[in-house]
């Protein structure tokens, strides 16, 4: 038996396989999560079809770009009406530019969100990452300077993995973290704990 039988997850931004939510999906997939992805538009459903074969369960699948307004209620209301139901930045990096303010506001959204549905027995939590070489983080200026670093500074003297941050995720999808909310747990191989 699984962590997850019975639960059905939605995880957002799987683009190929080395994608941060591709190895969460993963994880979850192996713990017996029923799934439901989206793909950005078009051009992006291929890539993410194609990574959905591998999974042992077929995952729901349906576009959600959050750019184009109501997308994302669209998106929503159609893993509802497939499953019934869904189960549940403190520092300045140079060059991540408006990236760094979008997740300081989602990690504020973490907490009023658990806050608000936590009555109803939904727990809200986030994951901050330690940088991991996807295709957008290429984009940022000097990203492989940034792995060097992690590697030679952190704690435990090492890059995270998409494995890493699946496991991580599938710890707060499962009943084993039952009573944690409004948390973002950092996965970065202890590098957020340093000072200077």
């Amino acid at each position: 038996m699984g962590l997850m039988d019975g639960k059905v997850v939605v995880v957002v931004g799987v683009a190929n396989k080395r994608s941060i939510a591709w190895g969460i999906t993963q994880a979850l997939s192996d713990a017996g999560a029923r799934l439901a992805l989206n793909y950005q538009n078009d051009r992006m459903a291929e890539p993410v079809q194609k990574l959905a074969e591998d999974l042992p369960q077929k995952p729901f699948l349906a576009p959600c770009d959050v750019t184009v307004a109501g997308d994302l209620e669209r998106f929503f209301e159609a893993i509802g009406n497939q499953f019934g139901r869904i189960d549940g930045a403190e520092k300045v990096v140079e060059h991540y530019n408006v990236m760094g303010p979008v997740k300081a506001a989602l990690e504020a959204s973490v907490r009023y969100l658990a806050h608000e549905l936590g009555p109803g027995g939904i727990r809200v939590n986030a994951i901050s990452a330690g940088p991991i070489k996807t295709v957008s983080a290429m984009g940022v200026t000097g990203f492989s300077g940034i792995l060097d670093t992690v590697e030679k500074r952190a704690p435990l003297r090492r890059n995270v993995t998409q494995e890493d941050v699946g496991n991580c995720a599938l710890f707060l999808m499962s009943e084993l973290s039952s009573a944690i909310t409004g948390q973002v747990i950092y996965v970065d191989a202890g590098y957020s704990i340093l000072g200077v």
